[in-house]
């Protein structure tokens, strides 16, 4: 008793707001800290879910601009100013735009027969994630699918089908016939044509990955 006495705030559960620290035993660390040991010792939740905080920014709750600001100080500590979100990681990419894509819609991580599932039942080389907005959706989808135009304007059908890579066969696309490639570009499939143009170019993004630094755990494989 007298054990718990130390850690349990003197305090009762309250049911209006009121000024109080619920963690007299930990006042001497910072807050941080502070809440990390009072999440290990006393086994309760210090923070909201991480889905909750997107739920918020979903309804404008919690403002892009004030995540950013401190996404920003976090990316950087110490440093005197925020960091530079806005250094291009790749053409028309900064860090910012990708973090913040992070931040309301973190990736996924499947393996084995769950990774398969995901793949082959729920078609997730053929269609974009079911949470996008629609404007975000129709974005990826019109700069993709003009991509790919371009693209069999310029080299031919076998060139999409090499950008469409293991989603080509599934499409109906292949290295014969520009029309039929047209016909899925126009109106068939055009989500379909998007996101395996994606897929195939996020993996041959890991394998780039891997080859820069083969000492470092695999990017592609299992996950």
């Amino acid at each position: 008793m007298a054990r718990a006495a130390e850690l349990l705030p003197r305090q009762g559960p309250l049911r209006a707001f009121v000024h109080h620290n619920t963690l007299h035993a930990l006042q001497h660390l910072p807050f941080e800290e502070a809440l990390e040991v009072a999440r290990a010792r006393l086994g309760g939740e210090t923070t909201w879910p991480e889905a909750r905080y997107r739920e918020e920014l979903a309804r404008g709750w919690l403002a892009w601009p004030d995540v950013e600001a401190e996404a920003d100080a976090a990316a950087a500590p110490g440093q005197e100013g925020p960091a530079d979100g806005d250094d291009l990681l790749a053409p028309g990419v900064t860090r910012r735009a990708l973090r913040r894509a992070l931040l309301a819609h973190p990736p996924r991580e499947l393996e084995g027969p769950a990774l398969a599932w995901h793949l082959e039942d729920e078609g997730a080389c053929r269609r974009l994630r079911e949470d996008l907005d629609d404007a975000a959706r129709r974005r990826v989808i019109a700069g993709t699918v003009a991509w790919a135009r371009d693209l069999l304007e310029r080299e031919g059908p076998g060139a999409l089908v090499h950008a469409l890579g293991d989603g080509a066969r599934a499409l109906g696309v292949d290295a014969r016939s520009r029309d039929a490639a047209l016909e899925r570009l126009a109106w068939r499939d055009p989500e379909g044509v998007a996101a395996a143009c994606l897929w195939t170019a996020c993996q041959a993004a890991c394998r780039r990955a891997d080859d820069l630094d083969p000492g470092a755990p695999a990017a592609t494989g299992a996950r």
